[in-house]
């Protein structure tokens, strides 16, 4: 089931002092508990997906970057991956 800790944690405030750091803290559980953690987008200038992305090392999680999106004849909206796709991923034949 895909999780995103950003909206997963939104009802915290992040002006108040230490509710982002426990924010953040709940997202780094969140990796421990996933199997593949999945980044989108400009998430390298994101403190947050840098300590998701850290803490993923540090647990040997499979990290996919998504780097665009994609259309084939049968699938809208496929991500391109940095690297191979999932292998449970339909991904149309390239002939």
């Amino acid at each position: 089931m895909p999780i995103s800790p950003v909206h997963s944690f939104a009802f915290l405030n992040e002006n108040v002092p230490g509710e982002r750091e426990k924010a953040l803290t709940f997202c780094e559980e969140l990796v421990g508990a996933a199997d593949e953690i999945w980044f989108f987008g400009d998430w390298q200038n994101s403190k947050g997906c840098r300590r998701e992305f850290d803490a993923a090392a540090q647990e040997f999680k499979c990290v996919r970057v998504v780097t665009g999106w994609r259309e084939t004849r049968h699938v809208k909206n496929l991500p391109v991956f940095y690297g191979e796709p999932p292998k449970w991923l339909p991904v149309a034949s390239k002939k």
